[in-house]
C-alpha cells in the first residue's frame, strides 16, 4: 500500500468494551502433558477479539498517497513525519502547526529551513508538501 491515513483521536474517544468470555473462565492448552503447566494460574482475563460489526468505523483526517511503492518505514516527531519506501526514497513531511509557526506560505520553504542543519540518513531524499487536509 502506498497511502499513508491518519487519524486524530483523544484518549477519552477510544472506548475498548469488556466483554466476558463465552464458557466461563479461561483455559490452557498444550501438546505436552507436563507437570510444570499443572501448576500455571492465568493472569486476568482472556477477551475474545470482538467481531467486525462490533468495531467503529472511524475515518481517518488525512488520507494520502506519499509514495509509489510501498512504504516500508514511518518515523513521528515533534516537527515532522518521515515516510520511507521499498526503494529507499525518504520524504520528509513538515507538520502544519511548524509550517505555521515559521511563517512559511509554502510547506517545501518550511522544510528546507526547519531541516537545513540536521544530517539525513539517506541520499534519497524528496521534499514534500504538508499534508494538511
Amino acid at each position: 500500500d502506498t497511502q499513508l491515513l491518519l487519524w486524530d483521536l483523544e484518549m477519552d474517544e477510544i472506548v475498548v468494551p469488556l466483554r466476558r468470555p463465552p464458557g466461563g473462565s479461561p483455559t490452557l492448552s498444550t501438546g505436552s502433558q507436563s507437570s510444570h503447566w499443572d501448576n500455571v494460574t492465568p493472569v486476568g482475563t482472556l477477551q475474545p477479539a470482538p467481531s467486525m460489526r462490533d468495531i467503529p468505523k472511524i475515518s481517518p483526517v488525512v488520507a494520502h498517497r506519499v509514495h509509489t511503492e510501498p512504504l516500508s518505514g514511518l518515523i513521528f516527531t515533534t516537527e515532522s513525519v518521515l515516510t520511507v519506501c521499498r526503494e529507499g526514497h525518504i520524504k520528509v513531511w513538515i507538520r502544519p502547526h511548524i509550517a505555521e509557526a515559521q511563517g512559511a506560505s509554502n510547506p517545501e520553504t518550511a522544510l528546507s529551513t526547519s531541516l537545513k542543519d540536521k544530517p539525513l540518513l539517506s541520499s534519497k531524499v524528496s521534499n514534500s508538501s504538508g499534508y494538511k487536509q
